[in-house]
């Protein structure tokens, strides 16, 4: 057993509480379970009992084994202090306040339904990937859909924040932002932040200077990102670019661009993810929309998919993967999946922050309803939940199954989890 199954047990009062004592046989009637302390201190704060009809007013501390306070030297900390109840599953020791006052306790391991402890024990030594596989389809969609809702609204807030991060350190520059935000989401997973290194690193006013030439909007982005930095034989395209981009570096000379040394990913991802290809994508994104945040706030979404759908590979980046390395399979355009993940991922996001910043809660709403307008996403994740009879409709409901997954069933909090919660008290 864990700590966390006497929290969650406490904060939801689930165990037999009629005629309650403590164990000095004096009565004990709890009147406010206090609040949970996400904080170092007791466990909960603020909480209300009654000890043979005289009302105390402190904390809560809740552990397995009484002795467990000694262990942690509670007994040595004045944060603890006002504590006014100890909760534990086992009493095998007396244990004291710092000025030795004997704690009170309640033991709950005769007072907690049986069933509760089983339902706890299987979700927490199950091997499955989702823990809760094995009830997952008896949880009522009540549940589900709470949690859901409460874990999109999480995961927009997170990715908005990590936005506004941008937004902050860019002198609170809306252009800049939404460069930096649109170069990082042309990276896949694998190399989105080298993308953002990129943006970082090459200023987007030397990009709108040459957006019109887009042989030395490639070379600046081809220099900057390393890869010109290592000769090719025999390769026209190459030359032109080194050309180039020797040519833009002497020019903005005070800007000191070089080639810096990213960690550029190939290893497990897909050719029309490899990193040169969407270095090309980036370029041709970059040489028609100069105004990135204009475009991307005042379009609606059919427009947006409409300028990344058209967006085509420079001739050379059709027939090649690497400098001086031919491909096999022709890549000319983003496939539909890349196009909805740069939407997922970057668009709506970027609306939520400009929503959150200026208030104008039109573009929240905008956020989610682009989420729920795409396609939802097919991935090792919403699989799993697909074989539980949970597949999503779109890309709302892949995201918050994404979410549930990585914050909450990967790292087992089952109890703050409705589906948990229900599965637990079943």
């Amino acid at each position: 057993m864990k700590e966390d199954f006497l929290l969650y047990v406490w904060k939801h009062q689930l165990f037999e509480k009629k005629e309650l004592k403590l164990t000095s046989g004096k009565n004990l009637e709890i009147l406010s379970i206090g609040n949970l302390n996400h904080y170092e201190g007791p466990d909960f704060t603020n909480a209300r009992i009654l000890i043979d009809n005289i009302e105390w007013y402190g904390d809560i501390e809740i552990h397995i084994l009484a002795s467990d306070w000694k262990n942690h030297t509670h007994h040595k900390d004045k944060r603890y202090n006002k504590t006014i109840l100890h909760v534990v599953w086992k009493n095998n020791e007396n244990v004291f306040r710092q000025d030795n006052s004997l704690l009170p306790v309640l033991t709950l391991e005769e007072k907690v339904p049986i069933k509760y402890l089983l339902n706890y024990q299987k979700l927490d030594t199950s091997q499955t990937v989702l823990s809760c596989a094995w009830a997952y389809p008896q949880v009522s969609e009540h549940a589900k859909q709470e949690m859901k809702r409460r874990v999109v609204i999480e995961r927009m807030l997170r990715k908005s924040k990590e936005v506004e991060e941008i937004y902050r350190n860019s002198e609170n520059h809306w252009e800049t932002t939404a460069y930096q935000v649109i170069a990082s989401g042309f990276g896949s997973k694998r190399n989105k932040d080298c993308f953002f290194q990129l943006a970082q690193n090459l200023p987007l006013k030397i990009i709108q200077k040459h957006a019109d030439h887009s042989l030395q909007t490639q070379a600046l982005i081809f220099g900057v990102s390393g890869f010109l930095s290592k000769p090719q034989a025999n390769d026209n395209y190459f030359d032109q670019l080194q050309k180039e981009f020797a040519y833009l570096q002497h020019k903005y000379a005070s800007y000191h661009l070089s080639a810096l040394a990213i960690q550029w990913s190939f290893y497990g991802v897909h050719l029309p993810s490899f990193p040169t290809i969407r270095l090309a994508f980036l370029s041709q994104f970059l040489s028609k929309n100069q105004h990135f945040f204009s475009t991307m706030m005042n379009f609606d979404i059919q427009e947006i998919k409409t300028i990344l759908a058209s967006l085509q590979l420079p001739d050379y980046w059709q027939k090649h993967y690497h400098f001086g390395k031919a491909s096999t399979k022709p890549i000319k355009k983003l496939s539909k999946a890349s196009i909805n993940h740069f939407l997922i991922n970057c668009i709506a996001p970027l609306w939520y922050c400009y929503g959150r910043v200026t208030q104008l809660s039109t573009f929240c709403n905008k956020a989610f309803l682009l989420w729920e307008s795409l396609s939802a996403e097919a991935n090792h994740i919403t699989k799993c939940y697909s074989k539980l009879h949970d597949k999503p409709k779109n890309a709302m409901e892949s995201q918050a199954l994404i979410e549930l997954y990585t914050n909450y069933c990967k790292s087992k909090k089952c109890f703050e989890c409705s589906v948990g919660s229900e599965i637990i008290q079943a």
